[in-house]
């Protein structure tokens, strides 16, 4: 007998694989200079990241999906840029040396532009009502460039869970297990998965369980810039 098992949107850290995106107008900084809208980006496009020494360097784009929230926050910016984004997206601020989520900003706080400027937020407002977002996730740095502003962003939780679900599959497979189905959903804060396997005892599944959260914490990991 067979036995399907739902793990559902990564339990074990909301606050970390919450769904992030951009409105689909949003540009990003491609490695040529050139900005693009977020919904004409494509897998493999390389778009500007900076590395831990804030260094800027060219990284490809591992995959794109939408989501839909039920409220995003607005940002407007002392250069009078506007950016609609996910409650959760994640924005660098120099002063405090950190990646903060959008729905924690403030009037006053800044965010690093290309160019290695503060730039002074205005305004902040939460924008009730359904709303379709696209996020995009970064190879090796995990961050980018947004709006014509060229603010520094982390990217979604995609990483991290591909990370949970392929370190799962693997060690079941190790373990002489078949996976014969792994499926994605993207509702809401969504990101959950099914996999279909033949039943290990407790303790193997356990240690499998643990070994599939480290990898996607890993993967999620914040850089310190």
């Amino acid at each position: 007998m067979k036995i399907t098992k739902l793990f559902t949107a990564l339990a074990f850290s909301f606050s970390l694989l919450q769904a992030v995106g951009f409105d689909n107008n949003t540009t990003i900084t491609l490695s040529s200079g050139r900005l693009k809208p977020i919904k004409e980006l494509k897998v493999g496009d390389e778009v500007v990241c900076y590395n831990k020494n804030l260094l800027p360097e060219s990284s490809a784009i591992k995959g794109i999906f939408e989501i839909t929230e039920d409220s995003s926050i607005e940002i407007t910016t002392e250069e009078n840029i506007i950016l609609n984004t996910s409650k959760t997206e994640r924005f660098f601020l120099p002063k405090e040396n950190a990646w903060v989520c959008a729905k924690d900003l403030k009037e006053d706080d800044c965010l690093l532009n290309e160019d290695f400027k503060a730039v002074k937020i205005t305004k902040v407002v939460q924008q009730d009502g359904e709303r379709k977002l696209l996020v995009i996730t970064v190879d090796t740095h995990h961050n980018f460039l947004a709006s014509e502003g060229k603010y520094l962003v982390h990217n979604g939780p995609y990483a991290a869970y591909c990370a949970y679900w392929s370190t799962k599959a693997a060690l079941y497979a190790a373990a002489g297990i078949a996976v014969t189905a792994v499926t994605t959903a993207t509702a809401g804060t969504g990101l959950a998965g099914a996999l279909t396997f033949m039943p290990l005892g407790t303790t193997a599944i356990a240690a499998i369980e643990s070994a599939a959260v480290a990898a996607a914490v890993a993967a999620m990991a914040l850089p310190g810039l």
